[in-house]
C-alpha cells in the first residue's frame, strides 16, 4: 500500500517584498528619468533668475558678462517714465534685474504712488535714463544687445521660463503618474506617499520616486521587512520641500 507524500503550500512571500516590475514599465521609467534631468538641465540654462542692478554691476566689475541684453527702457528725448529689464548670464544661469527709468518730474510722481512690481513681485528701483549706458561704461568688453520681450513666459520654481516649459513638465509628470499607477509595490514608501510626492513635491519628488522607488531598476532593492515611509510622513515633507521645488 503506498502512501502518497504530503503537498507542500507554496512558502508565503516576505513581509515588505516588492513585486519585481515588468520590462516595459523599467525602460519608460528610464526614459522618464532621462527626460526629468535633461528637461531641469535646459531650464538651469533658459530659465531667468531673479538678481538686483547691484548683482549686475558687481559681475559687471568682475568682467563676467560678455553680453547684457536690454529690454524696453525709455527712448532718447523722451518724457516720461518707462520699465527696462536687463538680462545677462553669469557662470552656469541667466539672471535678470528690472529698474524704471523716469524723468525727474515722473520719479516724484513715483516716489508719491509706488514703483511698479517686476515679474516676481518685487519693487524695481527708478533711474534716471541712460541706465545700459552707464552699465555698459563698468566694462569696456561688454557687448550691449536690444531684444524684445518675449511674447509668452511664466514664472516655475521661481525662475522665469519659455511657455513651451509648461507644457514638456506637464507630459513628464502626468507619465511619472501613470508609471506609479502601474507600480503596485514600490520600494521604500508606499504607494501613496509617492503619490503625495509626486503631486506636490515636482520637480525633486518624481525623479526620487523614478530612482528610490525602483521602477526604474537603477538600485539594489531594500531588505524584506524594511520599514516604508507612509504617506503621512510622505505629505508632510512634500509640503516642506523648498519653495523652488514646489
Amino acid at each position: 500500500m503506498s502512501v502518497a507524500a504530503p503537498v507542500s503550500a507554496p512558502a508565503p512571500a516576505p513581509v515588505g517584498a516588492e513585486a519585481p516590475v515588468g520590462r516595459p514599465v523599467r525602460w519608460l521609467a528610464r526614459l522618464l528619468l532621462a527626460g526629468w534631468v535633461v528637461t531641469l538641465v535646459w531650464l538651469s540654462l533658459v530659465a531667468l533668475r531673479p538678481a538686483t542692478l547691484a548683482d549686475l554691476e558687481a559681475d559687471l566689475r568682475a568682467g563676467e558678462v560678455e553680453t547684457l541684453e536690454v529690454v524696453g527702457g525709455l527712448a532718447p528725448q523722451s518724457r516720461g517714465y518707462s520699465t527696462v529689464e536687463l538680462r545677462w548670464r553669469s557662470g552656469w544661469g541667466r539672471q535678470a534685474a528690472t529698474a524704471v527709468e523716469a524723468t525727474p518730474g515722473r520719479q516724484a510722481t513715483l516716489a508719491r504712488s509706488g514703483t511698479p512690481l517686476d515679474d516676481w513681485g518685487a519693487r524695481v528701483p527708478v533711474v534716471e535714463p541712460g541706465l545700459a549706458d552707464r552699465l555698459a561704461a563698468l566694462d569696456a568688453d561688454v557687448r550691449v544687445v536690444e531684444v524684445d520681450r518675449p511674447s509668452s513666459h511664466g514664472t516655475l520654481f521661481g525662475w522665469q521660463t519659455p511657455m513651451e516649459s509648461f507644457w514638456v513638465l506637464l507630459v513628464l509628470w502626468l507619465t511619472t503618474f501613470t508609471v506609479l499607477a502601474w507600480h503596485e509595490h514600490p520600494q521604500r514608501a508606499t504607494r501613496a506617499a509617492w503619490a503625495w510626492l509626486v503631486l506636490l513635491g515636482a520637480p525633486l519628488g518624481p525623479v526620487a520616486y523614478l530612482v528610490l522607488g525602483g521602477p526604474a531598476g537603477l538600485l539594489r532593492p531594500p531588505a524584506p521587512g524594511s520599514r516604508r515611509l507612509t504617506e503621512g510622513w510622505a505629505l508632510l515633507l512634500a509640503l516642506l520641500l523648498p519653495p523652488t521645488a514646489r
